[in-house]
Parts: structure tokens; C-alpha cells; sequence
């Protein structure tokens, strides 16, 4: 099992399998209810999208 921590507070846990897919438990709120997923961390990842420009 893998911590990740953001300011001393646990954000996600993830559970190592020796078969099958991970378990990525995480608190995305804040707010300490945490929620699963059966998937790898890495492809669980939020990244930010921002539009730079846009035309027609």
C-alpha cells in the first residue's frame, strides 16, 4: 500500500495486487469521504486543461 499525502493529510491510497488491477482509494474533496476506483494511479490522474485560444 502506497500513501499520498498533501500537507500532512492522506489524499489517496493505493493498493498494490499481485493479480489483478490496483485499488486507488481517494479523498478528491477534501472532506474525508474517500472513493474507490479499480485502476492504476497513474491513469486515475486529474490533469488541468485550460483553452489558450480558440477561432472559427
Amino acid at each position: 500500500m502506497i500513501e499520498y499525502r498533501t500537507r500532512g493529510r492522506i489524499t489517496s491510497l493505493e493498493i498494490i495486487r499481485e493479480y489483478g488491477l490496483n485499488m486507488v482509494i481517494r479523498d478528491s474533496g477534501g472532506d474525508g469521504s474517500f472513493t474507490r476506483s479499480d485502476s492504476t494511479f497513474a491513469s486515475d490522474l486529474s490533469i488541468g486543461l485550460w483553452k489558450i485560444s480558440e477561432w472559427h
